[in-house]
């Protein structure tokens, strides 16, 4: 008697468990998310062509995520470089990213929501990956050089145009300073970003920010912009990730990503 009533027991335990999803499980957070058009922002003139030469304001808004299969060379500190393949999934709208590859000791997948990194699935130190750049850069980077028409209608931040023009490769750009606005908890400050519009096309296809790791600067350029499917989003079928200085100069290549 006493075992079957230990066994029904137990078994009501397991059936409860088993219901209300308890346990280490972290709680599933939606991050495919779209905008509510009718509270987003009016943009300022420069978003307004940036936003409409990167595909146009409907085109992502409907664009809750997109993903993008790549080559990347990672460039060591002796001269070598180490290929590899990763996958990218870029959510626009919820501020996300999660990066996932296959490594000879671990596969991974990294997770960037919100300003808050975190590892998913196997570690953040690869050897030949991290080497070159912490996956938070790495991840705050391609989420920020990916998904600007999303984030130049972001209400976290300020957006404001630095002085005049400036020449890089024979282009005209102006620079679009994104800071955080003063009023927002410690917890969501964002690194500092200045996004190079491109006067010729309008794009925004060069960034620099300030890394969140090892006191570095970075600076990511983006090639080549294209539809990712017939009349969607464009994005960029090469980026660059080189480290730089304060003032942009003497830039050391770390990765080259091609877009597949």
């Amino acid at each position: 008697m006493y075992n079957s009533v230990s066994k029904a027991a137990l078994l009501i335990v397991a059936v409860i468990i088993a219901a209300s999803g308890c346990g280490n499980r972290a709680k599933k957070v939606e991050l495919a998310t779209g905008p509510d058009m009718k509270t987003l922002p009016e943009p300022s003139h420069f978003a307004a062509a940036a936003i409409e030469a990167a595909g146009g304001v409907d085109t992502w808004a409907n664009s809750k995520k997109f993903e993008l299969d790549c080559v990347v060379t990672f460039y060591q500190s002796d001269g070598a470089h180490y290929l590899t393949e990763q996958r990218y999934v870029v959510y626009p709208w919820s501020g996300s990213i999660e990066i996932s590859g296959v490594e000879p000791k671990c596969d991974f997948l990294w997770r960037l929501s919100g300003g808050a990194f975190g590892v998913v699935r196997g570690s953040d130190k690869i050897d030949r990956v991290t080497d070159v750049i912490e996956a938070i850069d790495l991840a705050e980077a391609l989420l920020t050089a990916t998904s600007v028409p999303a984030a130049l209608l972001d209400t976290r931040w300020d957006y404001s145009v630095m002085d005049e023009p400036v020449k890089l490769q024979g282009r005209l750009y102006s620079r679009i300073k994104r800071t955080t606005r003063p009023d927002l908890p410690a917890v969501t400050i964002m690194p500092e970003v200045i996004m190079y519009q491109n006067q010729d096309t309008s794009l925004v296809d060069r960034v620099w920010m300030v890394a969140r790791q090892g006191q570095k600067f970075l600076s990511i350029m983006c090639y080549d912009y294209r539809e990712i499917s017939k009349g969607g989003i464009l994005a960029p079928k090469r980026i660059e990730v080189f480290e730089t200085n304060e003032r942009e100069a003497s830039p050391q290549r770390l990765i080259k990503i091609d877009v597949k």
